[in-house]
């Protein structure tokens, strides 16, 4: 009910050509159902801020959920936080053009665990039609983890022109490890970044900034949004090259010196550590982690595995690494800062208050003490004394007594509990007698 009431006043608002500036939309969970209302509402050249936090959906977690909500399939690879920011702009984008607008991303990232955008809302009717060449699928291999892009469209430079995109760009399969692909998308894979917007917000930060207490993590992130490549959507991970062929994991300056070396660019993705962004091909990427697990000790898999595959193959490229210039990274910029606390993250969702004195719904159940041992096991005959198994004699932790020792133990204990009480009966007898007397 809430959401509806939202849209009709923003409606409002745009018919009455109230048009804003600045438009944030940050709702729990997902925004697709304002951001029809919200590209309207921004002016021509305003800013749309749209931040969505079920990166669980756009992840690759709810494919169904996903198509339904932002219009594009999920991959759950390495990239899936790169690949479901790009899900969002392509969503973004979708909703504008159906009014005669287009985006300009100017800063995109992940953080924690949400997505953000921002994005310039331009009205211009002849940009509209060059949208297709602005969206592309992705092949991804089911094996090896290559992927390839399959633009919609292609725009001819200086005219109005978009021809329908050729393809496939792969064949039926991988050429590197011979096994199928995913496909995902359409996703956005112009840049999601504008760099004259970045350095001015580093110029901002680091003037009026000082005083806000995360500067250096945004200096850092914006930092790593700068470096990325541009006009290269999403990355390589090196922990998961080095374990589709089972080899040591290469230092990260080691890898990108190999790249640089081959003549191609490289850079980091601001949303993973270890992230290889390149423009080299996937086959370029693999003949460097070929040459690295064949030098450190990796074993050669069985010929039908996709390690075998992968390590039985030849280089297409000669591979040095030679320590590049430009491979290391400053260490003094925080581009990856730690989280602020352990278990960092969303927490269970608000519900029923609890009586005092019960735990929070976020912390931990506590744990049923464990039962003690039993000391004194002397009171448990020895199952295998009575089965004339048991050779320990007296270091046995159980009772070697047979049932007819304990039975006439148990007799003696009866007789000793009679004889006792039929004392004291005497006695209390006995002592009514001297009362009476």
């Amino acid at each position: 009910m809430l959401s509806h009431l939202l849209q009709m006043r923003v409606c409002s608002c745009v018919h009455e050509k109230n048009d804003f500036d600045v438009v944030d939309l940050d709702p729990y969970g997902t925004p697709a159902m304002f951001l029809d209302t919200a590209v309207q509402a921004v002016r021509s050249g305003g800013l749309l801020c749209v931040t969505a936090t079920d990166l669980g959906v756009l992840a690759g977690n709810h494919i169904q959920a996903c198509y339904g909500k932002y219009g594009g399939v999920p991959l759950k690879r390495v990239y899936c936080h790169e690949f479901a920011l790009r899900l969002l702009l392509s969503c973004v984008d979708t909703h504008a053009n159906r009014h005669g607008r287009y985006i300009k991303p100017l800063f995109s990232y992940k953080a924690d665990f949400y997505v953000r955008v921002f994005v310039q809302v331009i009205q211009s009717q002849s940009e509209v039609q060059k949208t297709t060449s602005r969206r592309s699928y992705v092949y991804d291999c089911v094996g090896c983890h290559s992927f390839h892009l399959q633009k919609l469209g292609t725009h001819i430079p200086g005219t109005q022109k978009v021809l329908p995109g050729r393809g496939p760009p792969v064949g039926r399969t991988c050429e590197e490890c011979g096994k199928d692909f995913y496909i995902g998308g359409p996703i956005w894979s112009d840049p999601i970044h504008d760099r004259e917007f970045l350095s001015k917000m580093k110029e901002h930060l680091s003037g009026e900034g000082k005083y806000l207490g995360t500067v250096k993590r945004m200096e850092g992130m914006l930092t790593l949004a700068e470096e990325e490549l541009v006009d290269v959507p999403l990355f390589y991970e090196l922990s998961m090259l080095s374990k589709t062929i089972h080899s040591t994991c290469p230092p990260l300056t080691t890898f990108r010196s190999a790249i640089l070396n081959a003549g191609y660019q490289v850079s980091l993705s601001h949303v993973c550590t270890k992230s290889i962004k390149t423009n080299a091909p996937g086959s370029v990427v693999w003949d460097v982690m070929r040459h690295w697990a064949l030098n450190n000790g990796a074993k050669l898999r069985d010929p039908d595995t996709v390690a075998g595959i992968l390590l039985r193959k030849q280089s297409s490229v000669e591979v040095d690494f030679t320590l590049h210039p430009l491979a290391a990274l400053d260490k003094n910029v925080h581009r990856f800062p730690p989280n602020p606390e352990p278990n960092w993250g969303p927490k269970a969702r608000a519900g029923k208050r609890k009586p005092e004195g019960s735990p929070d719904v976020g912390g931990k159940a506590k744990k049923t003490p464990k039962k003690e041992p039993l000391k004194d096991l002397k009171q448990f005959s020895c199952k295998r004394f009575e089965m004339n198994q048991c050779d320990l004699g007296e270091s046995c932790r159980y009772s070697h007594c047979t049932k007819e020792n304990n039975n006439s133990e148990n007799a003696n204990i009866e007789a000793k509990l009679d004889n006792s009480m039929v004392s004291s009966e005497n006695s209390a007898e006995s002592a009514m007698s001297d009362t009476g007397s």
